[in-house]
C-alpha cells in the first residue's frame, strides 16, 4: 500500500477546524527535545512497533499523522505501519522544518541538537580533510623542508 502524503497546509487547516491531530514523531530523542510539534508523541524510527500503536488505538479508524525532520523516516514509519495492517496514516510532507515554517505549534527544549544529516555532513567533511591531509606529500606540509633535506643530503 502506498504512503498517504500530507501537506503540512492540510494540517493547518484540519488545525483551523478545531481537529486534534494524533501525532507520531519518530525522530531521535535528542531532535525532539530541541523542537516538537505540539502533542506529538516520540517514537524513534528504530524503536517502532506497530502492534503497540495498533492496541494503543482508540478507534481503528482514527488518523495516525507520522513526522520526522524531513519527511524521510516518517515515510518509512508509515510503510512499516501500514504493512502491519495500519489504516489512516498518513505522512507529514516536510516534517518538522515545514511544520514549524508553515507556523504550525510547536515546543521547543532547551536541547541545542545538530540534526541527523548535518552530522553525517559535517563527519563526512571531516574524513574528506583527513584523508586530503593524508594523501598530501610531507614535504608540502613544511615550506621548504624537502629542500633542506635533498640539500643536505647531497652534501
Amino acid at each position: 500500500m502506498p504512503v498517504q502524503n500530507i501537506s503540512v497546509a492540510d494540517c493547518r487547516r484540519l488545525f483551523e477546524h478545531g481537529k486534534t491531530l494524533t501525532i507520531l514523531d519518530v525522530r531521535t530523542p535528542a531532535e525532539f527535545g530541541g523542537i516538537h510539534a505540539v502533542g506529538a508523541r516520540l517514537t524513534p524510527l528504530g524503536e517502532l512497533d506497530p502492534a503497540a500503536i495498533a492496541a494503543g488505538r482508540r478507534d481503528s479508524n482514527e488518523p495516525i499523522y507520522v513526522i520526522c525532520q524531513a519527511g524521510g523516516r516518517s515515510a518509512k514509519a508509515c510503510e512499516q505501519l501500514a504493512k502491519a495492517g495500519l489504516k489512516n496514516i498518513y505522512n507529514i510532507e516536510g516534517g518538522t522544518v515545514a511544520w514549524e515554517k508553515c507556523g504550525l505549534p510547536v515546543e521547543r527544549g532547551t536541547s541545542k541538537v545538530i540534526s541527523l544529516e548535518r552530522q553525517v555532513r559535517i563527519a563526512a567533511g571531516g574524513a574528506s580533510r583527513a584523508s586530503h591531509r593524508a594523501t598530501r606529500p610531507r614535504h608540502a606540509e613544511r615550506p621548504g623542508a624537502a629542500r633542506g633535506r635533498l640539500h643536505a643530503a647531497a652534501g
